[in-house]
């Protein structure tokens, strides 16, 4: 279900997976799209309600018809990578030069979850994108800024995005001054 778009997909993939099944009766089905109707009107995330839409689906189709429904509608049901609301207010005056690569430490620090495995493929991925950042001179500050971000919000998610941003404010903003050495002892 990553990267599925719940309001893309809650009626088009039950319906592509009842018709895989053939055999769910008619009354699960009303039942179902009742549950999916409470789902939408909840306030949780869009990439949660496709996540519970995926688990409910899975409880009545199967992994197995889910997995090929999901491959089957691909693109169409496929929402577009978006910052969270928070994530672009707290982005505002952000200079990427300072961000790349202190966010990104700061985001890898706060985010342990998965395997040592999963962990390593999320920070490469982020490092990644941040080098070919980096190089790229046709690109200006906002889109490099909202470009590392999608990344590190994908990688990592958006609370500990946020919680980065937070932390390191105002230190990644252009009215920021560079760190100063330790003062030097007056001589007297």
């Amino acid at each position: 279900m990553t990267g599925v778009s719940f309001g893309l997909a809650k009626e088009a993939l039950p319906n592509f997976c009842f018709e895989l099944m053939q055999n769910v009766p008619l009354a699960e089905q009303q039942n179902f799209r009742q549950v999916v109707g409470a789902l939408a009107l909840s306030d949780m995330r869009d990439s949660v309600k496709a996540l519970n839409l995926g688990l409910m689906l899975m409880n009545v189709v199967g992994k197995q018809v889910l997995s090929t429904a999901v491959r089957a509608l691909g693109v169409q049901i496929q929402g577009p990578s978006a910052l969270e609301l928070p994530v672009i207010g707290l982005l505002r005056g952000v200079v990427f030069e300072k961000a790349f690569p202190v966010l990104v430490n700061v985001c890898i620090a706060m985010s342990r979850y998965g395997s040592v495995t999963d962990q390593k493929a999320r920070e490469d991925s982020v490092w990644g994108t941040g080098g070919w950042l980096r190089k790229d001179d046709t690109l200006d500050n906002a889109t490099k800024v909202t470009i590392l971000a999608l990344a590190l919000q994908q990688n990592f998610g958006a609370s500990v995005l946020i919680s980065a941003l937070v932390q390191l404010d105002p230190s990644l903003s252009a009215a920021s001054e560079p760190r100063q050495a330790a003062a030097e002892p007056r001589a007297e």
